[in-house]
């Protein structure tokens, strides 16, 4: 049995969850006493300099990892992690010199999200792992449903969201936050709610970048994540994507049904209970934990709303003050690694 080492990537400093996630995943490890193998940044291609400086940096990360790794020792990767080629013909160099075995915890799919890459190309890096953990049984049915080894396959469940304890929302009539790439070309929907809604009582609480109206008195600006849990307001956190209002469409609205969205993960920590479309995948989370409500159009979400009553509001309250403190505190990825290093007989 060798030891657990895992890539520490260095991130770029933005105001969303992506960072935040993988930064809070780096930390859960190193608690339990994994040895980093600190990384340049290798996932940055915003631009063809950023292109050729990911291409150079995934190429010095695995010479790091050279320097320190020993027969048997087991790797895990946050992935996607860098150039898929690079990544593929060095998974395959190291299993056979050095008999690694390697992790990867799913942060994203690409072939799926964006169709940024080809799906063959995924899964061929993908069945090199010999553990793969994946968001929830949605997003399992898929990989299995592209030939991945079931035996292979953890369930996270959701994504920790380490920070201070929040104190509960002190009203259930404080509106409803939505807080994410606020671009059309993902959250159109918010724009026509916004529309739908002139006149009404309802009102919106919007966090995020790239937030299109030229004015809008409750945008309250892109935060970072430790500053927007600290000052998010509003009574209900809404997981949308698309252009419909009837159900989450498009690219990014289908990916629901198989993604965890990071900004669930941050609703909840808020103690702010979830409005989330019926077909997502998460939306069997916010029932078992009775943290939400599922939704199957935002047509109804006036009449949703007003018939959530103080009673049903303090329950989902109480809910989330357990649900809260293991999120704060990393116990879903802390199951999720013993169950991978278990099958892999690490634990």
């Amino acid at each position: 049995m060798g030891r657990i080492l895992f890539f520490s990537e260095t991130q770029k400093k933005e105001n969303n969850g992506g960072t935040k996630a993988r930064e809070d995943i780096d930390h859960i490890l190193k608690e339990k006493g994994y040895l980093p193998v600190e990384c340049r940044m290798c996932r940055d291609f915003t631009s063809p300099k950023n292109v050729i400086d990911s291409l150079i940096s995934i190429r010095l990360n695995w010479r790091r990892l050279s320097r320190v790794v020993q027969n048997d020792d087991t790797l895990i990767i946050q992935y996607p992690f860098g150039d898929y080629k690079t990544n593929l013909k060095q998974v395959k160099k190291f299993k056979n010199k050095k008999n690694l075995k390697v992790v990867a915890l799913i942060h994203d799919l690409p072939s799926i999200q964006d169709n940024s890459i080809e799906s063959s190309e995924e899964i061929e890096l993908l069945k090199l792992m010999d553990v793969i953990i994946c968001h929830n049984e949605k997003m399992k049915e898929k990989l299995i449903e592209l030939k991945l080894d079931q035996d292979k396959l953890v369930c996270l469940e959701i994504f920790d969201y380490l920070c201070e304890n929040v104190e509960k929302r002190q009203s259930k009539n404080d509106g409803i936050t939505v807080a994410g790439n606020l671009a059309s070309v993902k959250a159109q929907y918010i724009y026509k709610l916004i529309e739908e809604l002139k006149g009404k009582d309802l009102k919106f609480n919007l966090y995020g970048p790239n937030f299109e109206l030229d004015s809008y008195e409750l945008y309250h600006g892109s935060l970072s994540p430790e500053k927007l849990i600290k000052e998010i307001k509003g009574s209900y956190g809404l997981i949308w994507d698309g252009d419909s209002l009837e159900e989450c469409n498009g690219v990014f609205g289908k990916y629901q049904t198989i993604n965890n969205p990071h900004r669930v993960s941050m609703n909840l920590v808020a103690k702010m209970p979830i409005l989330i479309w019926k077909n997502a995948a998460l939306s069997d989370f916010v029932r078992k934990y009775n943290v939400g409500v599922v939704i199957d159009s935002l047509l109804d979400l006036e009449d949703t709303i007003s018939n959530i009553s103080d009673e049903k509001y303090e329950e989902m309250q109480k809910n989330l003050e357990v649900l809260s403190e293991k999120l704060r505190t990393g116990y879903f990825t802390n199951k999720a690694i013993d169950s991978a290093l278990e099958k892999l007989g690490e634990k």
